[in-house]
């Protein structure tokens, strides 16, 4: 898991119920759920990157979530999608 401003972190569960993610496995990521509201935790979007072409993560996240044999999970408001 990579957050910015909080770290990166290997192994980490998360426990989402009814599209909000209430907690985790990991004391430095409970630690920033804490200090958001339910918007902010709310799943916004689930991708599966499948993209053979991007060979590593380059910190460019348009690019790196779409690399082949990784997924990723956005949490916030996203009303702006409608």
């Amino acid at each position: 898991m990579y957050e910015e401003n909080v770290g990166a972190y290997d192994d980490v569960v998360l426990e989402i119920h009814n599209g909000i993610v209430e907690k985790s496995n990991c004391k430095e990521v409970n630690e920033f759920l804490q200090q958001l509201g339910t918007a902010e935790k709310t799943v916004c979007e689930l991708g599966f990157g499948m993209n053979d072409h991007v060979t590593k993560l380059c910190g460019y996240a348009v690019l790196g979530e779409k690399m082949c044999d990784t997924f990723h999970i956005a949490i916030g408001d996203n009303t702006m999608f409608g």
